[in-house]
């Protein structure tokens, strides 16, 4: 059963989603107070075309009881609190010292048995070093070390202050990990408002501008979207990454979530959900489509990506209102949505693929293993053959779908020329972003992500139940590593975190 919180009296009641005028409205039923609602979506027809692609839900019950929590969705990312100290003291955010009135800050053991726990998974979940703001542990480089001594691909969740040291910063581009980035526009009444510091946008431009001169960084900026206020100026964002895209490989726009404690901050700028943001994007590009499809979808795919020498997600569902995904490409100028280069929509192409996974399907595991590597073709060149016979079923799908004429360079006889040798050198294993610079027009690639927190509002509990992104934490009682879905970990971090501080300052030694 889904469940959500009723507007009235905060109990957890049964809730469903109902369409009606082309919206979407979270209906939760009260036994004491009656019918409630929210809006979750402006834009039915986009919410619905995603469910159209999703994985069959099988959830389980959840009831939203973390000592009891039986979560059964393996994790895809773990994410780490290691500290609940800040350099800001942002009055949307209540996982800070002045939030919860106590430090947060266990030793490095602690993340030890984190991180030997879920090294037993295949294939490991990706680790998110968050807090707090991470970069005001001294030890922080430690704990990366510790992590990708495990095996995690490793990333930095940082509001990006301390990057504006150009020491500091080299020193995290130098250890290896990507670097998720806070930054929400260039207008400093934003960061006055939501960050409560006008003066932190000059720091992580200061930052940005290290990491450029630096080179090398993986980066990825996250940005709260929040409707009247910072909504307006994503078409400057954008043009903004594509401006250092050398280094800012994607962006994850997040809906402004209403978690904060109204009487402590007062501002109640109208919802903004998923599909308003999706719409933001497409309207960014005019005369184009933006057509956005669930993260959940390159899951069910997993054959596919790999013909495609493309990374496959890993397995397991995950709800199709939880994150969506668009892809941009460079023409050199700047991103322009990827169906310019498309014949058809991007849910048509999905439906296609979904079609071809199935039919790769009896060859699926014999196919993985050889391209993979782990059974041995007697000759290179066996193994060329083996994975051009997998690929095959994908060409007339790629051709009759995508428009290679304007993707191509050159024109007439040289542009049939870039054509022969894209195919020749895709099919003989070149470097596939080196193929695409020599014979295409494309000069970049960036993911668009919308991921969406829930509040109590917009709470559904069968989105907790198949969230594969979880907070993850060490029980002091019992020894064990836990880990609760990202978008409730709000609802209980302050109780959980509370209790390992008190258990390691009775462990800590006395100073003299």
């Amino acid at each position: 059963m889904n469940r959500s919180f009723c507007e009235s009296c905060h109990s957890l009641v049964a809730a469903k989603a109902v369409q009606r005028e082309g919206k979407v409205f979270l209906v939760k039923n009260c036994p004491s107070c009656g019918l409630t609602e929210t809006l979750i979506s402006s834009h039915a027809r986009r919410y619905t075309t995603k469910h159209s692609l999703a994985a069959t839900n099988h959830s389980q019950d959840c009831r939203l009881d973390f000592r009891h929590c039986e979560h059964r969705q393996r994790p895809k990312v773990i994410l780490i609190d290691v500290t609940n100290r800040c350099n800001l003291n942002c009055p949307i955010c209540l996982e800070s010292i002045s939030s919860m009135g106590f430090v947060f800050q266990p030793p490095i053991e602690y993340f030890d048995r984190i991180f030997k726990h879920f090294a037993e998974y295949d294939p490991r979940p990706y680790v998110d070093i968050s807090g707090g703001e991470p970069t005001l542990r001294s030890d922080l480089f430690d704990i990366i070390k510790l992590s990708k001594s495990y095996g995690y691909a490793t990333r930095v969740v940082t509001n990006g202050l301390k990057l504006a040291n150009e020491a500091y910063c080299r020193k995290l581009i130098e250890s290896g990990v990507t670097i998720l980035f806070s930054y929400d526009g260039s207008n400093p009444e934003t960061y006055r408002l939501l960050r409560g510091n006008a003066r932190a946008l000059q720091l992580k431009q200061k930052a940005l501008e290290n990491l450029d001169r630096i080179g090398g960084a993986n980066v990825i900026l996250t940005t709260l979207i929040a409707k009247g206020l910072n909504d307006h100026e994503l078409p400057e964002l954008l043009q903004f990454c594509h401006e250092r895209r050398h280094y800012i490989r994607g962006l994850y726009l997040f809906p402004l979530a209403h978690i904060w404690d109204i009487t402590k901050f007062d501002f109640a700028p109208e919802r903004i959900n998923t599909e308003d943001v999706e719409s933001l994007v497409e309207e960014s590009f005019p005369d184009s489509t933006a057509e956005f499809l669930p993260v959940d979808f390159l899951s069910q795919i997993p054959t596919v990506m790999r013909c495609l020498r493309m990374r496959p997600l890993p397995a397991g569902v995950r709800h199709p209102n939880c994150e969506s995904l668009y892809i941009l490409l460079s023409d050199g100028k700047s991103y322009v949505p990827i169906s310019r280069y498309l014949r058809t929509s991007m849910p048509e192409i999905a439906r296609a693929l979904l079609t071809a996974e199935k039919r790769l399907t009896p060859q699926r595991n014999a196919m993985g293993e050889r391209l993979s590597g782990t059974i041995s073709p007697k000759s290179r060149w066996e193994q060329k053959v083996a994975w051009l016979r997998s690929t095959a079923p994908l060409m007339p799908i790629l051709l009759r779908h995508i428009k290679m004429g304007p993707l191509l360079k050159g024109k007439g006889p040289l542009k049939v020329l870039h054509t022969f040798l894209l195919g020749v050198e895709f099919v003989l294993g070149r470097n596939l972003r080196d193929v695409i610079l020599r014979h295409t027009e494309l000069r970049g690639v960036m993911e668009v992500l919308v991921m969406p927190m829930q509040d109590d509002a917009t709470l559904q509990t069968e989105r907790l139940a198949q969230c594969p992104v979880v907070s993850t934490f060490l029980d002091p009682a019992t020894g064990e590593v836990k880990y609760i879905s990202s978008c409730a970990w709000r609802l209980y971090n302050s109780a959980i975190l509370r209790n390992i501080a008190a258990h390691y300052a009775v462990r800590a030694p006395k100073i003299a």
